[in-house]
Formats: structure tokens, C-alpha cells, sequence
């Protein structure tokens, strides 16, 4: 075996020892070029003018449980071009005949404000800086009147918009209450379930001893026998549509009674929503105007010189350890499909957003728990955090904007359907060898995007063990797919359309901007079993998707995890095909080997693998995917011309950070078995 030691204190000095000029030159111009500029810099004043906005915004935003990130979209429509446009107006500014390319000018200034929150409060500060220290403060202070008038305008059409269509949601609504409270009364008046079923066959035998006797007397042709007779087949007819007719009025009762809490609480919503138009106010408080600044922020040579220099050195002691690493990165993607001879379908890139000191700290526990799970303990506060966040990855217009994963997504649609082919009635299972892998995101995304592209889809929430589809949208689970198949319940009753979206925790405009999200259903879990292993297990299940496969395009099926849990080996040989959601760094490439067997084990189809949440440097390195992602991370072309030349090979703690830097003899590690 390959001889291998820990380095010493002295090994990292003599690697910055022999890349000396690195670390000197790269000191020497970063703190040179930070010195020449702060010296040549023209002195900036800076003005801060602070607002508050009230607690209720908005109608659209009561709607939601997201008002943190509605301040996240306040600050930056602060920056917008309509605030700007008010800002200038109110500072007189603006004249009549100016052409677009003169407002555009003079509002430039009041766009580039700079705004901070402070903590978790809704309080805002609005920043500008300037070399004139009257400007400044005129600039802050003329915005924030600009942006409370805005609010007011802007909180007026809202109120309007959600006014109108909850209005004509709640006719539509009341057109449909009445019409089945109708059909209800009439099928009461002629049915009467209202008599018992003993009663009815008292009726008949005494009708057929009352037959008996007229036969002594008459023969069959009389008229009293053959009314008599008549009443007889009457009756039995009856008897035997009893259980029908309690059926169907069980169902009109059913119906008018979901229509009555439907309209209950779209009139609750239609009150307030005219309450909210009838407000007529921004919800803007000015708390603090701008004074003229007295003194300048910057430059601050000396201090400016320091922090430069400090960087400077860091940055060339980096450099060195770069230059002493001379291996490259193995390609992901490659590697996968090498390993495991299926083809990689997507690749979903990790969304980058910011975190606050809390977030941070949770990850760290994250870390940290691996080498002490007693003392670093999961918060109990952060799945309500997570599911926020996952929210703001879901495919709808809106948060998604700048979303840099849509794309993975869609490229994963144009695949799965190259892949399928264009018959109508595919289903399609979705599982990960390990949990929270984010499979169950990718299959709502991928529905999301097969809806959007005009397929009419249908996601299944089959994860009986730990449902995530219902708490992402914000809708009830219940009834859903345990009742459609232990109940009987038609899968039409259990399903989720737009209107139900809607009515979720979701802000209801990203559905209502969304394209094709009319062609988009959710069969939900329903009530989580205590053997859905067996659930999944019946008939019943053949029988729901031979049905969904003759009304949907597409049906994708989110099952759990395969190692854990029997569940996705029942679905998988009833689908047309399974992908398989890979987290790289998060789950051991033996247990995604060990899934892909496990599932032909079963004679399911494996058509790919889809990695999610790949980081930029993971990405860089692979170069089918290289200019697909260039305009989001912009990596060097010549690194992307280098072939991986060797296997991956077995690392000490310190290549978690530097890969390879000071590598010693290693070791390959073998293949594993297959």
C-alpha cells in the first residue's frame, strides 16, 4: 500500500515559499492600485431617509404568509423607474415638452438609491451618496415621497383587481350552488329515501297475499289482478334501486355542501377585498427626512490601504495553493454516466440567494452535526423556513424571474420527451436513492414545465410516508390518492385544479400569470396510512392509471426514496419509467448504484438520472453543459477544453478545500461491485 503522512507546518511554508512572487506581486499591485485609487477618489457624501411600511400592504399580499419577502420586492421597487418617475415630479423636475431621453436622465439619480431593511422589522433606510451634499439629501427625501405616492396608486389597483375577480368568481360560484341546490330538492321530491327499506317490503308481501287471494277468485286477465301485479312490479323495482338512489343523493349532498363552503369563503374574501379598495391609503410612513450631510464618507485612505493589503495577501497565499494544485476536478456528469451506464437527463443548478446570520448558523449545525449529532441539533423553527424558500423555487411566474435552475428544468422536459416519444398517456415515477434529495421539487417543476409547454399533466403525490407536493403549494392533502384507492372515491373528486391552487398559501397572482397552468393537476396523498406499502400494493392502483393514462398527457408519480421503503418498488413496474434524483456531495455513490439495481430488479424502465442543486464549480466541469450555463457563471474556456484524465482518487481532509494541492502517493479506489 502507498505510503502516506499528514504535512507539517513547514510543508504549507515552503509551498508559499516557492510561489513567493505570486504572493508578492499579487500584494504588491492589489494594495498599489487600492492606494492610487482612494488617493484620486472625489470625496462622496452620503444621506439616509427612513420610511415604514405599514403591516397590512395589500390585499394581494394578506393573501400570503411571505410578508418578509413582500419588504424584499418594496426595496427593490423603490429602484423602479415609476418610483423615479414620482420622485422627480415631486422635486419639479420634470417639465412639459422633455423627451423621453431628458426624463430619463433626470429620474437616473433617484433610481440609484441604495435600501436597507433593519433586522426583521418592516422599517426601511433609503440611501443615496453623491459628491454634492445638498443633492443627496434632496435625492433621498424626494424619493421617499415619490415611493409613498406609488404605494398609494399601486395598493388601489390591486384592490380593484382582486375586487373584480373575486366578484366574478363568486357569480360563477353562486350559479353553480343554485343549480345543484336545485337538483338536490328535485331528486328529493322524486325519490323519497325518507321510508325505510322494511317498510317497503312489509308493502310487499301484504300486495302479494292480496294477489293470492284475488287469484281464487278472478283469473290473471281480470283487472284487478293485473293492477294488482303491476303495484308488485312496482315495488320490487323500487326495492332494487334503493341503493342507487342513496348513492346519488349522497353525492348532490356532497356537492352542495363543498359549493357552500367554496362561495362561504370567496364572499368572506370579496368583503374584504371591497374594504381594502375603499381604504384609499399608501400604507407609507415617513419616520425621518434627510438633512444636508456635513461631512464626506469616503475616501478613507489609510484604512482603505490596510483592508486592500490584507485581501491582497490572502488573496496571493490562495493564489499560490491554486498554482501548487495542478489536478483537475473530475466531471460529475461523466462520471455518473460512466458508473452508472444510464444517461443524465438534467441538471438542476444550485440557486443562489442570500442568508441571513440565523440561516447561516442552521447550516453550520448542518456541517457540524456529522461529527457531533447530540450537540448539533436540527432547529424546530427551520422547516418552516425551508418551506418558504422551496416555495420560491417552485416554476411560476413571478419569484422565479431570475430563477437560474428554469432552464435545467426545461431542458429536462425536452429530454424526458425526446426520450418518451409523443404517446399520449406516459407515466412517469420519480424517486432518489436517499432523502432530501429534492425529488420531490424536480417532479413538481417537471409537471410545472410539461403544463407550460401544453401537456396536460397530472403529478401524483404517491409519498405516503412523508408528503411534501401539499405543503409546498399550501393546499390540503386530503381527500386524495389513499382515499381513491381504499375508499372507491372516482379520482375526480380527490384531484386539485387551478381553483384549488388559488385558494393555497401561494400568492395566488404567480398561478394567474402562469401560461398552461390550466393543464396542470395534483392527485394529493389524502390522509397518510399506517401501511402504505400495501396501499400502493393493490389493484386499485393498475385501475387509477389505466384511467389517468386515457385523460392526461403525461402522469408523473412522486414517490419516497427507494432504499429507505418498499413503495417506489411497487409503483415502478406499473410506469413506464423511472428517473432517478441525484444530489452529488449529498448521497454515497454506492447507494445511487444500489438504487438504479434495486429499481431493474423490479423491471422498471430506468430512463436517466437528473442531478440537483449542482453547484457552479460542479457545472464548470463539465463541458457538454459548459455553454448552456455560461451566461450564469461565465467559466473559463480553456478549463473547459481539459479531459479528465484520471479516476477519482482517494483524498485527505484538507482536499475538501484545496483538491489535490498537496497531494502525497494515494491510492485509486476501486470500482465497487457490481
Amino acid at each position: 500500500m502507498p505510503r502516506t503522512y499528514e504535512l507539517q507546518l513547514e510543508d504549507y511554508w515552503r509551498i508559499v515559499k516557492r510561489r513567493r512572487v505570486i504572493v508578492i506581486a499579487t500584494f504588491v499591485l492589489i494594495t498599489g492600485a487600492i492606494f492610487i485609487h482612494s488617493a484620486q477618489t472625489v470625496p462622496t457624501y452620503e444621506a439616509v431617509t427612513t420610511i415604514k411600511i405599514e403591516s397590512q400592504p395589500g390585499l394581494a399580499e394578506k393573501e400570503t404568509y411571505w410578508y418578509s419577502d413582500f419588504i424584499e420586492t418594496q426595496m427593490e421597487v423603490i429602484h423602479s423607474h415609476e418610483v423615479g418617475m414620482e420622485a422627480a415630479t415631486h422635486a419639479g423636475l420634470i417639465k412639459e415638452g422633455m423627451s423621453k431621453e431628458e426624463k430619463d436622465a433626470v429620474i437616473g439619480p433617484f433610481m440609484g438609491v441604495t435600501t436597507t431593511k433593519r433586522g426583521r422589522t418592516n422599517i426601511i433606510d433609503i440611501l443615496a451618496t453623491s459628491s454634492s451634499p445638498q443633492e443627496v439629501a434632496q435625492i433621498v427625501n424626494m424619493v421617499a415621497r415619490g415611493y409613498q405616492s406609488w404605494s398609494k396608486k399601486d395598493l388601489n389597483e390591486q384592490a380593484r383587481t382582486v375586487r373584480e375577480f373575486l366578484e366574478k368568481q363568486l357569480q360563477e360560484t353562486g350559479d353553480k350552488l343554485k343549480d345543484n341546490e336545485e337538483a338536490l330538492r328535485l331528486f328529493k321530491e322524486e325519490s323519497p329515501l325518507g321510508a325505510s327499506i322494511s317498510s317497503y317490503n312489509d308493502r310487499l308481501v301484504d300486495l302479494e297475499l292480496e294477489l293470492s287471494t284475488k287469484l281464487e277468485e278472478y283469473t290473471y286477465q281480470h283487472p284487478d289482478v293485473v293492477e294488482l301485479m303491476a303495484k308488485i312490479e312496482n315495488l320490487k323495482a323500487r326495492i332494487g334501486r334503493y341503493p342507487e338512489l342513496e348513492l346519488e343523493y349522497n353525492r348532490l349532498s356532497r356537492e352542495v355542501t363543498t359549493l357552500q363552503g367554496i362561495y362561504a369563503g370567496l364572499k368572506t374574501k370579496y368583503e374584504d377585498a371591497k374594504t381594502e379598495e375603499a381604504k384609499n391609503v399608501s400604507g407609507i410612513t415617513i419616520l425621518n427626512i434627510a438633512s444636508v450631510p456635513e461631512a464626506p464618507i469616503a475616501p478613507d485612505v489609510a484604512r482603505s490601504t490596510m483592508v486592500g493589503g490584507l485581501i491582497a495577501l490572502i488573496l496571493g497565499i490562495l493564489l499560490a495553493f491554486v498554482k501548487e494544485n495542478v489536478d483537475t476536478s473530475i466531471s460529475t456528469i461523466e462520471e455518473v454516466e460512466d458508473f452508472l451506464q444510464i444517461p443524465v437527463l438534467g441538471v438542476i443548478p444550485e440557486m443562489v440567494r442570500e442568508e441571513n446570520p440565523e440561516k447561516k448558523w442552521e447550516r453550520l449545525k448542518q456541517y457540524f452535526s456529522l461529527i457531533s449529532p447530540r450537540l448539533f441539533r436540527r432547529s424546530s423553527t427551520r422547516d418552516v423556513t425551508d418551506i418558504q424558500e422551496v416555495r420560491k423555487m417552485v416554476m411560476l411566474s413571478g419569484e422565479t424571474h431570475h430563477f437560474a435552475p428554469v432552464e435545467g428544468y426545461k431542458t429536462l422536459r425536452t429530454n424526458l420527451l425526446f426520450a418518451m416519444g409523443d404517446k399520449k398517456g406516459q407515466v412517469i415515477e420519480i424517486t432518489s436513492s436517499g432523502s432530501r434529495e429534492g425529488k420531490s421539487l424536480t417532479s413538481l417543476n417537471l409537471s410545472l414545465t410539461l403544463a407550460q409547454n401544453g401537456h396536460k399533466t397530472c403529478l401524483i403525490s404517491a409519498d405516503l410516508r412523508r408528503e411534501s407536493i401539499c405543503r409546498i403549494l399550501g393546499i390540503n392533502k386530503d381527500p386524495g390518492l389513499v382515499d381513491v384507492l381504499t375508499k372507491d372515491m372516482p379520482w375526480q373528486e380527490a384531484i386539485r385544479s387551478t381553483t384549488d391552487f388559488l385558494l393555497g398559501e401561494i400568492n395566488p397572482d404567480r398561478f394567474m400569470q402562469t401560461m398552461g397552468i390550466d393543464n396542470f393537476f395534483l392527485l394529493p396523498s389524502g390522509r397518510l396510512p399506517i401501511n402504505p406499502a400495501e396501499v400502493l400494493a393493490t389493484k386499485s392502483l393498475d385501475k387509477l392509471l389505466h384511467e389517468l393514462r386515457a385523460h392526461f398527457d403525461f402522469v408523473i408519480v412522486d414517490t419516497p426514496p427507494i432504499l429507505p421503503v418498499a413503495d417506489p418498488s411497487e409503483i415502478a413496474s406499473r410506469v413506464d419509467g423511472v428517473i432517478i434524483v441525484y444530489q452529488v456531495g449529498r448521497t454515497a455513490r454506492g447507494a445511487l448504484k444500489r438504487a438504479k439495481m434495486q429499481l431493474a430488479n423490479t423491471g422498471a424502465k430506468v430512463l436517466g438520472v437528473v442531478l440537483n442543486n449542482i453547484k457552479a464549480a460542479e457545472m464548470r466541469m463539465a463541458p457538454t453543459y459548459y455553454y448552456y450555463y455560461k451566461e450564469y457563471y461565465g467559466p473559463d474556456e480553456k478549463l473547459l477544453r481539459e479531459r479528465i484524465k484520471r479516476k477519482r482518487e482517494e483524498k485527505h481532509w484538507w482536499d475538501r478545500f484545496l483538491p489535490g494541492a498537496f497531494k502525497q502517493e494515494s491510492k485509486k479506489i476501486p470500482p465497487p461491485a457490481p
